[in-house]
């Protein structure tokens, strides 16, 4: 598969680190806040297999410049509009996060078509978490913003003991990588600076992605809240908007899905299990209705 990566430059200044691949049609990829940066491989990795596709690090993610002190979703939506205009994309796949993008995008622009892969509206979701998780990355303190992340944002387990669920996180390989770790515990710093250092190089990738998520997630949402008073106009938008979730996703992208499906005209919504469709039958495959709904309207 041919690959190529890419940035230009908006016009404040402000570098967008892009990649290219795939054959076909052309679609833009808009990733969320929540996937790891493999799942947003394997997500690319799935999409090229039909489409040419297009995807931007966003503002704060990845190689590209940083949100800057007026980050919207007014800026979001032009970055994403100068790879339409550039490249003759007519497709956009939003996810989470960048399904919210994807909606207001098709609002300003004419789109011929939209995936939008767990949507969510703020009025729907609880958000009051997300300002103490800014006030504890602003004082590094990345263990307890993640705690308040994950319960604010998980009903599963809201209710579990804060110092519970941080000392489950620190003894995870989801925050350390085991094998940089037994390496480091066999040496022993006199120097607490270089201890320090020794101590930053154990984190692993993932976690060093969610700590990127928890400086962004903050200003996403209220980004998303600010803006989420013009979905009034959704009712005549001209786009096809395909809207599918995860089986087992959270009860508020399941009631945002249902909502959005009844304000947007020309909208269909299925669930599919992307884990193990192989045991669930019945359930939609997700590209095979991707595909479809792109080349002809209809989904399986």
């Amino acid at each position: 598969m041919v690959r190529s990566e890419e940035v230009c430059f908006m016009p404040d200044g402000t570098n967008i680190e892009y990649i290219v691949c795939g054959s076909g049609p052309k679609l833009l990829l808009i990733h969320g806040s929540q996937r790891t940066p493999e799942e947003i491989e394997n997500l690319i990795k799935i999409l090229s297999g039909r489409f040419t596709v297009y995807c931007a690090d966003r503002r704060g993610w990845g190689g590209s410049g940083t949100k800057g002190r007026e980050y919207s979703m007014k800026k979001e939506c032009e970055d994403a509009a100068r790879f339409l205009t550039d490249y003759g994309i007519d497709y956009v796949f939003g996810d989470d996060y960048g399904a919210v993008i994807a909606l207001h995008l098709a609002l300003c622009c004419n789109l011929k078509k939209i995936i939008l892969f767990e949507p969510y509206l703020t009025s729907f979701r609880n958000i009051k978490w997300t300002a103490k998780t800014a006030r504890q990355v602003e004082k590094n303190d990345y263990f307890g913003a993640m705690v308040t992340h994950v319960k604010g944002s998980n009903h599963r387990i809201r209710y579990m003991p804060d110092f519970l669920f941080k000392h489950i996180l620190k003894r995870s390989s989801f925050s350390v990588d085991p094998y940089k770790r037994l390496m480091t515990e066999m040496y022993e710093y006199d120097d607490p600076q270089r201890q320090a250092r020794h101590k930053k190089d154990v984190e692993s990738s993932e976690w060093k992605h969610h700590k990127r998520m928890l400086q962004n997630i903050s200003a996403e949402i209220n980004a998303a809240k600010q803006a989420e008073p013009e979905f009034c106009k959704l009712y005549s938008m001209t786009s096809d908007t395909l809207i599918i979730c995860e089986r087992g996703c959270e009860p508020y992208v399941f009631v945002a899905a249902d909502k959005l499906s009844a304000l947007l005209p020309n909208s269909k919504k299925i669930v599919v299990d992307m884990s193990s469709d192989e045991k669930n039958p019945s359930s939609p495959d997700f590209m095979e209705s991707i595909a479809r709904f792109i080349s002809d309207g209809r989904v399986l």
